[in-house]
């Protein structure tokens, strides 16, 4: 390809993409005006997110898919338990009980 054509194409794509830009420009400052404020405001919770607490149990034999507890998780899942219901208990949540879970 030529040089001229080259920069004559380069033109036409620059005008092509500054053309969609404006008609999303449009579109987005309609769907900015027709959205309803919102509830809360976004930066201020973002200065005070909470707390997250993770709580894990992996596989020792981690491509098995067994659903039976092993021994091993039997012995370990107490202490899990336990964790799980302090946390809970310091964030100040109770547990409900499910009949039949």
């Amino acid at each position: 390809m030529a040089k001229g054509n080259a920069s004559a194409y380069k033109k036409l794509l620059d005008k092509q993409y500054k053309d969609l830009m404006n008609r999303c420009q449009v579109h987005i400052e309609q769907i900015e005006k027709d959205l309803p404020k919102p509830k809360e405001d976004l930066a201020e919770l973002m200065n005070e997110l909470p707390e997250a607490v993770f709580l894990c149990i992996v596989s020792q034999e981690y491509g098995d898919m067994n659903l039976e507890m092993t021994p091993l998780m039997r012995e370990k899942f107490p202490a899990m338990e336990k964790l799980l219901q302090d946390e809970l208990a310091r964030l100040n949540m109770k547990l409900e009980r499910v009949v039949n879970a």
